[in-house]
């Protein structure tokens, strides 16, 4: 388990860092301020361009190691799916709040607002499909174990005639 969490903790730093960054790029192409790596808030903040590129990666980083770390919650067996997503989801949308203000992704409780809701919808969507998949799975197994049972109970019927 706790090298399963490990090796999370390393990707979604290394996916975090690229994700980051990569919503940085895209928020600077959206503004009319040209093409920025961070933003101007950042910049103002850690007193320089490469500090702020700096800060910026790390926190990405650790912000993408702890939501994939906290895909360990749905490997609680004893926990509903639907509370496994619920408390990712929580973790996703509580780490990103400071996260995204501080970075200057995001500026107003507005912006805060909009993005906490499509993370929530995104969740949702997720779990429904999810939720499907697993109750098709669990039709499947339930149709190949009365198939089985008929089988069984044809082979125990067979059985008898046998000996009669």
């Amino acid at each position: 388990m706790l090298k399963r969490l490990i090796k999370r903790v390393i990707i979604g730093f290394v996916i975090g860092m690229i994700a980051g960054n990569a919503i940085a790029l895209f928020i600077s192409l959206m503004s009319s301020g040209g093409f920025r790596m961070v933003t101007d808030i950042l910049i103002e903040r850690t007193g320089g361009e490469v500090t702020a590129i700096f800060v910026q990666t790390l926190m990405s980083g650790l912000y993408g190691a702890l939501a994939f770390a906290g895909i360990s919650v749905y490997e609680i067996e004893r926990l509903p799916l639907a509370l496994s997503s619920g408390l990712h989801c929580l973790l996703i949308v509580l780490l990103h709040v400071p996260n995204a203000l501080f970075l200057g992704w995001e500026n107003s409780l507005t912006e805060v607002m909009i993005t906490a809701a499509i993370q929530v919808a995104g969740y949702f969507v997720i779990w429904l499909i999810i939720h499907g998949i697993y109750r098709n799975q669990v039709r499947n197994l339930n149709a190949l174990q009365k198939m089985h049972q008929v089988q069984e109970e044809g082979a125990a019927y067979g059985s008898d005639d046998a000996e009669k």
